[in-house]
């Protein structure tokens, strides 16, 4: 991980915890970082433009109401429920010590920006208007997913105990892949067809000790490419089946990771472990990031002993090719473009602070001029008036493209959050 670089570090004034990390992604492209503290301090982290032409992050302090004195913050989450605004939903739970009684946890959920008077987001306005949800039990993750269609509710049956982690994936709006671990270290996976309500496929597996995370995700870093002629098909590069698969990576606090591949197809039979990831205390945390630039996602993960271990998919193995040590124990990952300036910053949460690492300039400058050569290799370079010509027909096929995504899905396709308890 040489060519990740420290650009800022954040001090919190108190730890948070490996749910206390969420990004906004506004519909314009722009990406925002929402993170908390455990003692009701919740912060949001951007970048603006500085009159000196650079980049400046800027750190503030939100003020979310209905968090009493007293309470911690145990779990948070974002979301946009439209694709043509930022009308975003703002989940946060909490536990409020009661020494007479059992401790009162809450899921508090804030909205209602008033997107006529003030269409841009406004995060403080949000913060204000709040729906506060009495639980009757410990929330962990608080986690979003959509509803595809009314009565889709086909899932095995879970008598588990606490869920640590839960993710969904969905395929073509027609298969639901759910992936879930838990504190007893029970794991498991399930395959949905959401058109006919029906169960696939279920697996189980056990882990040693609690499963802090599972991901799921292909090999491949999809990345959609405009279709403009001065690109020839033999430069296009075609995903191959094992790119197209959906994997899952699972972390435990006690023994060996694992991702385990292709897990539509194969269930849990193909498993590959993560060496050496159980030589650092517990793992807390994963993300799945292009550290290298070659287009494949590598996993970097996080451990209570301070270390980020990155593992690359070569010869059918997840090898570990580099790590990094921190000053404090590893909480929580992200992986986005924060800086808005085309490439992605790794977010790091510690229980100290929030670290904000960037790719090397000059490696990412080498690496664009090379991929742009071997593009216009023996190919006639476009002319201004060709450009033009090809971003109309570009705009014209989003523009199509997005109709019938848009007719694909039902009129119950609106997110929802989803507690694990």
């Amino acid at each position: 991980m040489d060519n990740i670089l420290d650009a800022h570090y954040f001090l919190l004034p108190s730890q948070g915890n490996i749910y206390t990390l969420s990004k906004i992604t506004q519909t314009n492209g722009v990406n925002k970082v929402l993170f908390s503290s455990l003692k009701r301090k919740l912060f949001l982290l951007e970048y603006h433009d500085h009159l000196d032409g650079c980049l400046k992050p800027v750190i503030k302090e939100i003020l979310f109401t209905y968090i009493p004195n007293g309470a911690e913050i145990i779990s948070l989450d974002v979301f946009n429920k439209s694709t043509v605004c930022d009308d975003f939903f703002i989940g946060i739970t909490i536990i409020k010590p009661n020494p007479d009684h059992n401790n009162e946890t809450y899921l508090n959920i804030y909205s209602e920006q008033d997107l006529d008077v003030n269409p841009e987001l406004n995060i403080e306005s949000i913060a204000q208007n709040c729906l506060s949800i009495d639980l009757n039990f410990v929330p962990y993750q608080l986690y979003h997913t959509q509803i595809l269609r009314q009565f889709d509710d086909a899932e095995p049956r879970r008598e588990t105990n606490s869920f640590i982690y839960y993710n969904i994936d969905y395929q073509f709006y027609s298969r639901r892949i759910t992936a879930f671990g838990c504190e007893c270290g029970h794991m498991q996976i399930s395959v949905v067809d959401t058109v006919q309500s029906t169960i696939l496929s279920s697996h189980v597996t056990q882990f040693e000790g609690s499963v802090s995370r599972v991901q799921l995700f292909n090999l491949c870093n999809y990345v959609n490419l405009p279709a403009l002629d001065l690109i020839s098909d033999k430069h296009r590069k075609q995903e191959t089946k094992d790119e197209m698969a959906i994997n899952v990576v699972v972390t435990s606090t006690l023994q060996l990771s694992a991702v385990f591949m292709d897990i539509v197809n194969q269930g849990l039979n193909v498993r590959c472990n993560l060496e050496g990831s159980d030589k650092y205390d517990s793992v807390l945390c994963s993300c799945l990031a292009d550290v290298d630039m070659d287009g494949e996602v590598e996993i970097i993960i996080g451990t209570y002993a301070q270390e980020l271990l990155m593992y690359k998919y070569e010869a059918d193995k997840w090898e570990l090719k580099s790590r990094r040590s921190l000053e404090l124990p590893i909480q929580s990952l992200l992986y986005v473009d924060v800086t808005g300036d085309g490439m992605r910053e790794l977010i790091v949460l510690t229980l100290g602070g929030l670290h904000v690492m960037q790719h090397n300039q000059d490696l990412v400058y080498d690496k664009l001029q090379n991929r742009l050569k071997q593009l216009f290799k023996n190919e006639e370079l476009p002319t201004v008036e060709k450009e033009k010509d090809l971003i109309e027909k570009t705009e014209d096929e989003r523009t199509d493209e997005s109709e019938t995504d848009d007719a694909n899905v039902s009129e119950y396709n609106h997110p929802i959050f989803v507690t694990g308890n």
